[in-house]
């Protein structure tokens, strides 16, 4: 007879991924994938999200003006423009 298997279960397939960090802290060239959108204000947080920047979503820094603000990214096939301030409210994790 055969004793039971009494391991360990295994650790889930997909971890949750480490935070990275705003999508303001992405160099351009990097990816990351959007967490959440967080804001002070609950009308900059929908728009936020109305542009693309839904959890899940694949974000791409493109360029940085000279000075650092403000920031150009690629979401969903077209590039937007965001001063450092909104970027701050979008929280993003390592693109997969």
């Amino acid at each position: 007879m055969a004793a039971p298997d009494t391991a360990a279960p295994a650790a889930s397939a997909h971890p949750l991924p480490e935070p990275a960090g705003t999508l303001a802290d992405l160099a351009p060239g990097c990816r990351a994938c959007v967490s959440d959108v967080v804001s002070a204000s609950p009308a900059v947080a929908r728009r936020l999200r109305d542009l693309g920047f839904l959890p899940g979503a694949v974000i791409e820094a493109v360029r940085r003006a000279p000075l650092g603000d403000p920031c150009v990214y690629r979401v969903c096939g077209y590039s937007l423009c965001l001063r450092r301030e909104q970027a701050r409210d979008v929280q993003v994790v390592a693109a997969p």
